[in-house]
């Protein structure tokens, strides 16, 4: 299990730009949150492989 705050300080990120991330890759359907007794326990990939889409 890894905090969004981790996540940020592992990539030099900060937490609000990770938390903006994982949202649109939950609304990309490429995660899921995953949750324990109504308390976030972590992230599940939803797909193995995705093309990415280019904005120009």
């Amino acid at each position: 299990e890894i905090s969004q705050i981790e996540i940020a300080r592992k990539l030099n990120l900060t937490p609000a730009n990770v938390s903006r991330s994982i949202k649109k890759l939950c609304e990309l359907e490429i995660i899921e949150k995953r949750y324990l007794a109504g308390k976030l326990v972590g992230y599940r990939l939803l797909v193995e492989e995705f093309e990415p889409q280019i904005h120009s």
